[in-house]
Parts: C-alpha cells; structure tokens; sequence
C-alpha cells in the first residue's frame, strides 16, 4: 500500500517544487508582411474571375524560447493575432460592379510556428546574427480559411544586461491553402531570458 501513493505524491512533489535552473525566456512580438493571395470576385451575372493580389498583414503576439541565454541554437514557438489587410478592387474595366467571394472586410487570424533559431556570428550575450526558419499556420480563421506557413531568413539580436534582448528578423514566407502563395514577413520584439 506504501509504494501505491509513495509515487503519485513523489511527482506532485517534484512538480511543486521544481530544481532552481531554468531555460528559456518569454517574449512579445509584433509583425508586418506582405502575401500573395488568390483573389476570386464575380460580376453581375455571377461569372467568376480571379486575379493575384499582394496584401499587407500585420499583428502583434508572444513567444516561448526554449534554451540557455549563451546557447547559439535556440527553440521559438510563437502565437500570435494576425490581420489580413481585405483585397483590393481589381482594375477590371469588363467588370465594374465587382463582388468578392471573400470578405471584402480585414481578415483576422489566430497564428501558431515553431522553429529553431540558430546563431552563425556574434556573440549571443551581445550581439548575435542568426538565421531562423519556422513552420506552422493559421489555426484560427473566419469561414475555415486555415492555411500552412513556412519562413525562412535571418535577423540579429542584442542582449541589454543580464535578461533583456530585443531581436529583428526578415524573413521569406510561403503559406499554403489550395495552392502555395509566397511572401515576407519582418518580426521585432523583445524578450526576457530566465537563465
């Protein structure tokens, strides 16, 4: 009967009062781009076109980073609010009075990545070159509209004291829904490191 509730109290115990080492570090966020999106619209007797269209995104979020303040190779998850600047009118003079098969409003969007940052100059307690690459998606979308997301690029960061860095980042950017669509984003942030 000893060894029955030795054990679940052993990992309560372990999980109330963990060991003092901590990696990792909590940030915020913000971003800015531009995609490509496929853009269907209709004229008035619902014939369908479709023209590619570049439109700004930005939104703002938190991040988790998972590894030591002096480590060059460094885990980011990220969660973030996304909004989708509506499409623009197509210039199509055969198609005056055009309707949108999408919203013609500004599209907001839950988005998840994870991804691994990995330091190739500097020094990651002072100023550290990186290049990064993230995969994950829109999880989070009006009318089922969830997509893919990759990015892949570079950024530098800058460590103030001992827990303090803010970091900037360009990355190219392919999100996938029915079709690839490419695009950029730029992220800038800062972050607080617990070790």
């Amino acid at each position: 009967m000893r060894t029955r509730t030795a054990m679940p109290t052993f990992l309560l115990a372990a999980m109330l009062f963990p060991v003092s080492g901590y990696a990792g570090g909590l940030g915020l966020v913000t971003t800015g781009g531009l995609h490509q999106e496929r853009v269907y619209y209709y004229d008035a007797e619902e014939n369908q076109f479709e023209v590619n269209q570049f439109r700004p995104n930005a939104g703002t979020g938190i991040e988790a980073i998972l590894g030591d303040v002096d480590d060059r190779i460094i885990g980011v998850a990220r969660g973030f609010w996304l909004l989708d600047a509506p499409p623009v009118a197509p210039s199509d003079p055969d198609v005056p009075d055009a309707t949108f098969a999408i919203p013609s409003s500004a599209e907001h969007q839950g988005v998840f990545t994870v991804g691994v940052q990995w330091g190739v100059y500097g020094d990651p307690v002072g100023l550290l070159v990186h290049i990064d690459g993230n995969i994950g998606g829109g999880i989070l979308t009006r009318d089922n509209l969830e997509y893919v997301l990759a990015e892949a690029g570079g950024g530098a960061q800058y460590q103030f004291g001992e827990h303090v860095q803010v970091f900037g980042e360009a990355l190219a950017m392919l999100r996938y829904r029915k079709n690839p669509y490419p695009g950029m984003n730029v992220y800038a942030g800062v972050r607080y490191i617990f070790d």
